[in-house]
């Protein structure tokens, strides 16, 4: 492993990211690579992979944060948390 390596994590229900920045060992050149771990394939994650999402930064933050939420949203049952009812009522419309 690199000393000079940043590496970012993101777990999402079917897909895994994960973007690694380094520099070369001699200084020339740095590296980005993203990698992109779907399960149980890419077809179940299209949504998230689709070029409209890239297009709209923000829509593809709100969506990313939407799946990540779902689990929670799920488990609470959002009755009387007006902010999870907020986001219950935007996905149903």
């Amino acid at each position: 492993m690199v000393k000079d390596e940043t590496r970012i994590v993101g777990n999402l229900p079917n897909l895994r990211m994960e973007i690694v920045h380094r520099q070369d060992p001699d200084g020339a050149a740095e590296h980005v690579s993203i990698h992109l771990s779907a399960t149980p394939s890419f077809q179940a994650a299209e949504t998230l992979l689709s070029p409209a999402m890239w297009g709209n930064p923000l829509a593809l933050w709100t969506c990313m944060t939407q799946a990540w939420l779902t689990p929670w949203t799920q488990a609470l049952g959002g009755g009387g948390n007006p902010w999870l009812d907020a986001l219950t009522q935007r996905d149903s419309k």
